[in-house]
């Protein structure tokens, strides 16, 4: 199987969000990744098919947080991440022209609103005729098949941020501190904008929330 790779963010012309990088490497394995461009790095979060999962950063391969696989919600069908990006939270700083070029940029889910876009793994004795949610309002944006007869599936749902959401916000935003790095020197504006705060929902997923930190 070949490598499968798939560049998306969110813009509407003037701000923008991190851009985000799903990808497999074939060799047999159902294993897939996930990439986050923020600061000076890629953020890379592995999903293996034994359930295990973890961050690294791309540059040091240096591994973070470690975590399994939820349990499925349906028959054959798993949902592994969810990536939430408010409107709010854009920033007007764009990505490296070199990425920008290569990135699927799409539509910005309005003010007060958020996009939540969840990775989902169906295997064969799923009930699917379509995508996972298609007889909601979602939007299927890449499907990639994996060895083992499984898919992932990236699935976009628009809705209104919540008080939740709005709470995570603040409270990663003042325990930032975005204005020196750990040697004490000032940090380039560029560095200074974009953050991820992570979480679990009540089934077992993560979720990463982008935020704007210097708002």
């Amino acid at each position: 199987m070949s490598v499968d790779v798939f560049r998306f963010g969110l813009t509407d012309g003037k701000r923008y969000s991190s851009v985000y990088r799903p990808w497999t490497v074939g060799g047999g394995k159902s294993d897939f990744y996930l990439a986050m461009r923020n600061i000076s790095n890629d953020h890379k979060i592995s999903f293996h098919e034994t359930g295990d999962c973890h961050t690294s950063l791309m540059l040091a391969e240096t591994h973070g947080s470690r975590w399994q696989m939820p349990k499925p919600f349906a028959p054959g069908l798993t949902s592994v991440f969810k990536i939430l990006i408010p409107e709010s939270q854009l920033t007007i700083f764009p990505p490296s022209d070199s990425v920008t070029k290569r990135v699927e940029w799409m539509s910005t889910p309005g003010k007060d609103r958020l996009a939540e876009i969840s990775l989902m793994v169906s295997e064969q004795d799923s009930v699917l005729t379509s995508w996972p949610g298609a007889e909601s309002n979602s939007e299927l944006l890449k499907s990639i098949p994996l060895p083992h007869n499984k898919t992932l599936w990236l699935i976009r749902v628009d809705r209104d941020e919540s008080d939740g959401d709005r709470e995570m916000m603040q409270v990663v935003r003042s325990q930032a501190w975005p204005e020196r790095g750990m040697s004490g020197e000032p940090m380039p504006p560029l560095e200074r904008q974009r953050g991820f705060a992570f979480g679990f929902t009540e089934i077992g997923e993560r979720v990463l929330l982008e935020l704007n930190i210097m708002e």
